[in-house]
C-alpha cells in the first residue's frame, strides 16, 4: 500500500497513521531493551473485526505465505542499545534472523515518537519530516550549517572562499552565468549542486551560447531539478550555485579538461553541496513531499512505570536513492566539506563532524548506503584523511576534537613518529583509497570511459607525498599489495575498454565494471616480489589524475608457466583439473573461442595463509600484460604439487 502525502501537514507521518483494536491490544514497554508481543494465530487475527484494515495484520500477510495456524509475533528493540534507534519486525513466532526465507517473510520497521508525544523523552527521535521542501524544513537546514560553521573546528568555517571559473548568479529575478575572472570576482560563497544527469542536459553551455548565458539563463526553461536546486540555495541565502551542465562549456574539451582538473577545489571549496538524492533525471525534481510506502502504524507506549504515549511503525523505503548508483557522485559527496541530502523519506545533513536528520532514523554507522565507501564501521571520509592524514571516529565527539586538534598542529604526526606508527598511519589511508574505490566501481558510469576523471578529485585531495606518486588508480607507497585487485565475484567478465589507451593493465582503472581488493592487511603481509622500477606517463600535467599514454612496472619473483583449459559448463578459461586449489579470475572476456591459453602466474605475497598474485599473458614484444588474479594455499600437503616448479622470473607489465 502506498500513501501519497502531497497534501499531509508537517511532519505528517504522525496525521496519518493507522490505529484499530488489534493495535491496541500491542502496549510497547520503552524501559525494556528487547520485547516481544505475540499478536495470536494468523486465522484468528483474520477472522477479527476490521482486520481486513490492520496495517499491522495486513502487511505481514502481504510478505508471508504462513499457514492460519502461525502464530504472529511483533518483536521490538533497541538497535545496539541506542537510546535514539528503535526497531520492530512482525514476523512468525520464534523467528530466526539467519533464516534467510524466514526473513524474506518478515515486516520491518522503524520506531519513532512524534515530538509532541510524550515518548518523545525516553525515545528522542520523530518520524521522518516528509514536508522536505517546506520552509519549517529549510529553517532547519539553515541551523545545522550555522552550528557546522561555527562549532566543528573539523569542518571549518562558512568564510567566503576562492571561486570556481564559472558560477550562476541566482539573486536577482534574471538568473546568469558569471565568468568570475572577468567580473574580478575572487572571494564569496557558493553552493554547488551533485545530482544524476539522466541522460542529455536541456539546458548546457556550449562554445554557442556562453555569450547569451553570460546575460541572462532560460530559467522558464529549467529541469525540475535546477529549478529545486536554485531553489534551496535561495532558502540558505546563498548568492551563487555551481552546476556542472552549466558551468562548463560542455563541447570545449580543453575547457572540460581544465574544469575536471579543478573538481576537488569546487567541491571542497564550497559552502554546502545540496544532493538530489531522489531525482534518476535532471528532470525529477527533489522538492516533492515525500510518500511513504506504507501506511504508519500507531501503538500504545509506556514507560517510567506509570506514564504513557505513543510511538509509530515505519517502513524504511525499499530501494536506495539513484545519486548513490551513479558514478560521478562520490566524488561530489565525499568531497563536500558541508553536504545537505534531500532523500527518500527526509533531508539529511553531513558533516565532518556526524549526521543530523530531519527526524528518521540516522542509519547505523556499519549499515550506510550502498555504495558508498566503509571503513572499520565508519563512513570514509576523504576530506579528513587528506586534511589530516587519518580517519575520523564520529562516533565519539571528545575524540575527533582531540584527534583534529593533534593532526591540524602536527602533534600528531610527531606522536605517530615516536611511536613508530607512522607507517601504519599510511597503511590505514590506502586501505580507505581501496574501500573507496570498490564502492565507487560498483556505480554506473554515462560514459565508461570517465573511470579516472570521476574519481580524479578524490585521488588528488587524498594524495601526499607520503604516498608516492599517483599510478592511475594506484599509489606507489605499497604498490605491490595494491596490484592484489580482481573483478567482483558478482561482477560478470565484461570486454577489455578498446576505446584508446585508459591505464596500464595492473590498474583496477584498466578495466570496467565492479573491483575487490584481495588483501586488506596492507601493514602485515609479507611481500615476496619485488619492484624493480614503475614509470606511468600522464599524457599532461594537467591530466595526471585522469588521461596516461603509457605506464610500465618491472618485477620479479617466483613465476610458473600454467596452460588454461576451457571449462564446458562456463566455457570460460580455467586452471586445469591438474591444479585443484588454485583459484583464478581473470578480470575480463576476452578469450572466448580459444581452446587454450599459455599464462604466467606471478606470485605477490602471503597472506593469511594464501598466497596471492598475477595472471599474466606474454605479449611477445618483451612485455606482458595483466589479464587477472589468482591464490592458491600456502601450506597443506595435499597442495604441495602446486606450490612446486615456480622460478624467480623478471617481467616488464604494461
Amino acid at each position: 500500500m502506498v500513501v501519497a502525502l502531497d497534501t499531509v501537514t508537517p511532519g505528517g507521518a504522525a496525521d496519518i497513521a493507522h490505529s484499530c483494536s488489534i493495535c491496541n491490544q500491542v502496549v510497547v514497554n520503552l524501559d525494556e531493551r528487547v520485547q516481544s508481543h505475540i499478536l495470536g494465530q494468523l486465522g484468528e487475527l483474520k477472522q477479527q473485526a476490521g482486520a481486513d484494515q490492520c496495517e499491522l495484520v495486513q502487511q505481514f500477510v502481504s510478505v508471508t505465505k504462513a499457514g492460519p495456524e502461525t502464530n504472529v509475533e511483533l518483536r521490538i528493540g533497541r538497535y545496539r542499545n541506542r537510546k535514539d534507534d528503535m526497531r520492530a519486525l512482525v514476523a512468525r513466532e520464534g523467528w530466526d534472523d539467519d533464516d534467510e526465507e524466514e526473513s524474506q517473510e518478515t515486516r520491518f520497521f522503524r520506531v519513532y515518537a512524534p515530538a509532541d508525544d510524550p515518548s518523545f523523552k525516553v525515545l528522542p527521535i520523530g518520524p521522518p519530516g516528509l514536508d522536505i521542501g517546506s520552509e519549517r524544513a529549510f529553517e532547519k537546514a539553515r541551523q545545522w550549517l550555522k552550528t557546522c560553521c561555527k562549532k566543528h573546528s573539523a569542518c571549518g568555517s562558512s568564510k567566503t572562499k576562492a571561486l570556481p571559473t564559472r558560477l550562476i548568479d541566482i539573486s536577482g529575478e534574471k538568473i546568469h552565468l558569471v565568468d568570475t575572472r572577468a567580473e574580478g570576482l575572487k572571494r564569496d560563497k557558493y553552493v554547488t549542486l551533485s545530482y544524476c544527469w539522466g541522460g542529455p542536459q536541456p539546458i548546457t553551455t556550449t562554445k554557442t551560447t556562453l555569450e547569451q548565458h553570460l546575460k541572462e539563463l532560460p530559467a522558464g526553461e529549467f529541469p525540475q531539478t535546477i529549478t529545486d536546486a536554485i531553489t534551496v540555495a535561495r532558502a540558505l541565502k546563498v548568492k551563487y550555485i555551481w552546476i556542472d551542465a552549466i558551468c562548463i562549456i560542455q563541447d570545449d574539451l580543453e575547457d572540460k579538461a581544465v574544469e575536471i582538473s579543478r573538481m576537488t577545489d569546487i567541491y571542497n571549496l564550497s559552502y554546502v553541496t545540496i544532493s538530489a538524492s531522489t531525482a534518476s533525471t535532471c528532470r525529477d525534481g527533489f522538492l516533492r513531499t515525500r510518500k511513504l510506502e506504507n501506511t504508519p502504524i500507531r501503538l500504545r507506549a509506556e514507560f517510567s512505570r506509570s506514564k504513557r504515549g505513543s510511538v509509530l511503525l515505519v517502513t524504511d523505503p525499499a530501494s536506495d536513492d539513484p545519486i548513490h548508483t551513479r558514478g560521478w557522485t562520490m566524488q561530489e559527496h565525499l568531497l563536500a566539506p558541508r553536504l545537505l541530502m534531500f532523500g527518500s523519506l527526509c533531508m539529511e545533513f553531513r558533516c565532518l563532524a556526524g549526521n543530523e536528520r530531519d527526524g528518521g532514523t540516522i542509519l547505523p554507522f556499519d549499515a550506510q548506503q550502498d555504495g558508498m565507501p566503509m571503513m572499520e564501521g565508519r563512513v570514509a571520509s576523504v576530506l579528513y584523511t587528506a586534511k589530516y592524514g587519518g580517519v575520523p571516529d564520529t562516533r565519539n565527539k571528545g575524540n575527533l576534537k582531540r584527534n583534529t586538534f593533534l593532526y591540524r598542529t602536527g602533534l600528531m604526526s610527531l606522536a605517530l613518529k615516536f611511536t613508530g606508527e607512522q607507517n601504519e598511519l599510511q597503511g590505514i589511508v590506502i586501505e580507505q583509497w581501496a574501500s573507496i574505490v570498490e564502492a565507487y566501481t560498483k556505480r554506473a558510469l554515462g560514459v565508461l570511459d570517465d573511470r579516472l576523471n570521476a574519481i580524479a578529485g578524490i585521488a588528488k585531495k587524498m594524495h601526499r607525498a607520503e604516498l608516492g606518486e599517483y599510478l592511475g588508480g594506484l599509489f606507489s607507497y605499497k604498490l605491490l599489495p595494491q596490484l592484489m585487485w580482481s573483478r567482483a565475484e558478482e561482477q560478470t567478465p565484461l570486454p577489455r575498454p578498446s576505446d584508446g589507451y585508459r591505464a596500464p593493465s595492473w590498474s583496477w582503472a584498466s578495466i570496467d565494471g565492479q573491483v575487490a581488493f584481495r588483501n586488506r592487511m596492507w601493514n602485515s603481509v609479507k611481500v615476496t616480489a619485488n619492484l624493480i622500477e614503475f614509470d606511468v606517463q600522464p599524457r599532461s600535467e594537467m591530466e595526471k589524475y585522469t588521461r596516461y599514454i603509457s605506464g610500465v612496472l618491472r618485477i620479479s619473483g617466483n613465476a610458473t608457466i600454467l596452460k588454461l583449459v576451457v571449462d564446458p559448463a562456463s566455457c570460460e578459461l580455467v586452471a586445469p583439473g591438474s591444479h585443484a586449489g588454485l583459484s583464478l579470475s581473470l578480470d575480463t572476456q576476452e578469450f572466448q573461442g580459444l581452446p587454450l591459453l599459455d599464462v604466467y602466474l606471478l606470485q605477490i605475497l602471503h597472506d593469511s595463509a594464501v598466497i596471492r598474485g598475477l595472471v599474466l599473458e606474454d605479449k611477445n614484444d618483451g612485455t606482458f600484460g595483466r589479464i587477472g588474479y589468482c591464490e592458491l594455499p600456502q601450506f597443506g600437503d595435499e597442495f604441495a604439487k602446486l606450490r612446486e616448479g615456480w622460478l624467480e622470473k623478471e617481467f616488464s607489465i604494461v
